[in-house]
């Protein structure tokens, strides 16, 4: 079984139900908290009366569906876009919070909200799993679909994404959640309850210490950053986000006393800037940096290991990486692109923030001369190299920046250091990704800045969307990104199984 095409459509649904399904937190007629274990590794509270009813989707206190959010799913054929469009006869209550959370291994994630219409919410669920019929099991009715439960217990839907395609131990699992009503909720976790009561549209608590435990084992094959973050002695991570013109995140990192992560963040990091956006092109969809004190780096044995990953042919087993990384002093920054002619291939420029320009070309020169290259000098002032057919740039900019450009098509027609938003964030972060797409005709933008080890600022904005609300860009980016992510599980391939 694949995984990855199972939960990315799965992931994206629930994270659709997390910000629209969800009533608002105004009126408490019933505190589900009390449904959430006081160990839950992660919680988050969404206010979506608050959200819904800045983009216009309330209506006389009912869910309505505006003509500009029908537009941002028109073009998509996912589940997002089933929720959404029945949506207004769910029949999910308004009169209290709802909640996103893990503290079952049987489960990756769960919801719950109230119900206003017990018969209606059934309905709902039915349309949503191909009019599959509802099962009982004592106090619950259930129907097990895709690795997912829906199940109503009296005024309370609970949705689960299944860690185990097994109907029996996920059952089992939603009935000891509604059994908790007498044992210890999150409400008697102090640090995670203060944080998820907070009065924004959502707000979040995290214990990466639990998250840990509930990773799948093909987790760390597959993805070894993450169990380097979960190990690195993060204790909690906490955020709250907005929605307005634009969904703005503020997330906060604590680690630990003399952490693996607390010393890194000393010792590693140095000073950023964004001159480095001046060489990047503004058609890049992705771009990643972060500002590296490159003598702290060498002294890591685990770089080491990393750096004979990257040399793989024998021209880069001939560069001598250390040499160059010694010199580092501010952003290490990539930008990437797909190219416009050949799918899997990828534009991508690479620039380096050294106290010693000249060191970086000599190195180049060195190794493209050692392999009989002639390197040429272009009219823009850079110099071209090739190497088995593939032809890459070099040059510099300012005092302290050297790029390497590797462009098979022309990626828009300017730089990002034009977008003065983005250059203000990573002239201040430490750590920076920017993120462009176009999302069912919307342009939208991603932009994270670290500003320190332990304060991470995210911006999410529709830069060319007349509206007044970030929802509708949203929406049609949660539809591209089930239908790509699916993709991309299909291109991977392989069968990693349950979450075990």
């Amino acid at each position: 079984m694949n995984v990855g095409k199972i939960m990315a459509p799965a992931v994206a649904a629930l994270v659709t139900l997390g910000l629209l399904l969800l009533p608002a937190c105004g009126s408490q007629s019933e505190d589900l908290t009390k449904l959430i274990p006081e160990n839950a590794a992660w919680v988050v509270k969404v206010d979506a009366g608050s959200i819904l009813s800045k983009a216009g989707m309330l209506d006389d206190g009912r869910i309505s569906l505006p003509q500009n959010v029908a537009d941002a799913v028109a073009g998509s054929d996912s589940r997002v876009k089933r929720i959404i469009t029945t949506l207004p006869s769910s029949g999910l209550g308004l009169d209290g919070c709802c909640y996103l959370f893990s503290s079952d291994p049987a489960f990756y994630a769960q919801f719950i909200s109230p119900i206003a219409d017990a018969s209606a919410t059934e309905e709902w669920i039915k349309r949503l799993t191909n009019e599959r019929e509802m099962k009982k099991s004592d106090e619950i009715r259930y129907i097990f679909h895709d690795k997912t439960l829906y199940c109503i217990a009296g005024k309370t839907l609970h949705i689960g994404l299944a860690s185990k395609n097994s109907e029996e131990k996920a059952v089992e699992a939603a009935k000891k959640l509604f059994a908790l009503d007498s044992g210890r909720s999150i409400a008697d976790n102090t640090a995670a309850y203060g944080q998820i009561t907070k009065e924004d549209d959502i707000a979040f608590y995290a214990s990466v210490a639990g998250i840990a435990s509930r990773l799948p084992k093909w987790v760390s094959l597959r993805y070894p950053a993450i169990i380097f973050l979960t190990g690195a002695g993060i204790e909690t991570a906490t955020g709250t986000v907005s929605f307005n013109k634009d969904l703005e995140l503020d997330l906060n990192i604590t680690p630990g006393n003399n952490s693996a992560y607390a010393k890194m963040c000393q010792t590693l990091l140095s000073q950023p800037s964004a001159d480095f956006l001046e060489v990047i092109p503004d058609g890049m969809t992705t771009v990643v940096a972060l500002s590296l004190n490159g003598n702290s780096l060498l002294k890591i044995k685990e770089l080491y290991s990393l750096l004979s990953l990257v040399k793989t042919t024998p021209i880069m087993r001939e560069v001598d990486f250390a040499k160059i990384i010694a010199t580092i002093d501010g952003p290490v920054a990539i930008g990437i692109s797909p190219d416009a002619n050949f799918i899997g291939e990828q534009n991508y420029v690479i620039a380096l923030s050294t106290t010693s320009k000249q060191t970086i070309l000599d190195e180049i020169n060195r190794v493209a001369l050692k392999y009989g290259q002639t390197p040429r000098p272009t009219p823009d002032g850079e110099t071209l190299y090739s190497y088995y057919n593939q032809r890459f740039t070099v040059g510099t900019r300012g005092d302290r920046c050297v790029y390497i450009k590797v462009l098979n098509n022309p990626v828009g027609g300017g730089n990002l250091a034009a977008n003065d938003e983005l250059s203000s964030l990573f002239r201040r972060s430490k750590m920076g990704i920017f993120w462009q797409a176009d999302a069912q005709g919307n342009s939208c933008q991603l932009m994270v800045g670290a500003l320190s080890g332990s304060n991470i600022l995210c911006k999410f904005r529709a830069p060319g969307s007349d509206g007044d609300n970030i929802l509708p860009a949203l929406i049609a980016t949660l539809c591209d990104m089930e239908t790509s992510a699916s993709l991309m599980a299909d291109g991977f391939g392989g069968d990693f199984g349950d979450f075990e």
